[in-house]
């Protein structure tokens, strides 16, 4: 079940889903109707910035979380800002500290804008890659520990 709670007339807006991999499609339709209707994005970049939300999710699916366990989603719309968090429990297949993922995140960053600069296409990568998306859709990305154990990954755009 998603349970979708509008926090406050500036457009905070957050959800918590299973940890499953079966709800991407919901988190995906969600997301694109909220980057549209509640953040006033056009098609092009609410589809951009859902790619990079849909990458967010599935990461802390994959990596971070045990079947069934909450996944948090917030979604914060602020004049000429959008800030997406996600979080996991910390329970997952990849128990990294905050530090080291982004550590990881920065690497795989700094390859990809290397691998550009030498006209290397990434059709070799799996997925899309979350440093791939970032570097080219988001302004900031950052990483945290969260109280409840698990990582709170935060992306910022600035319209």
């Amino acid at each position: 079940m998603i349970d979708v709670e509008p926090q406050t007339a500036v457009g905070l807006v957050s959800l918590t889903v299973p940890a499953n991999l079966d709800y991407s499609a919901a988190i995906r339709d969600f997301t694109l109707a909220s980057l549209k209707n509640v953040g006033g994005f056009d098609a092009a970049w609410a589809s951009r910035m859902q790619l990079a939300v849909d990458e967010l999710f599935m990461n802390a699916v994959r990596y971070g979380s045990r079947p069934g366990s909450p996944v948090h989603l917030q979604f914060d719309f602020a004049p000429h800002r959008l800030r997406v968090a996600v979080e996991d429990c910390g329970e997952g297949a990849c128990p990294l500290g905050a530090r080291e993922l982004a550590t990881r995140v920065e690497a795989a960053r700094k390859a990809h804008i290397a691998r550009e600069q030498r006209g290397e296409t990434n059709l070799a990568l799996s997925g899309r890659g979350l440093s791939q998306l970032v570097s080219s859709w988001a302004d900031e990305l950052s990483f945290e520990d969260s109280p409840a154990g698990g990582i709170r990954v935060t992306m910022t755009k600035t319209l």
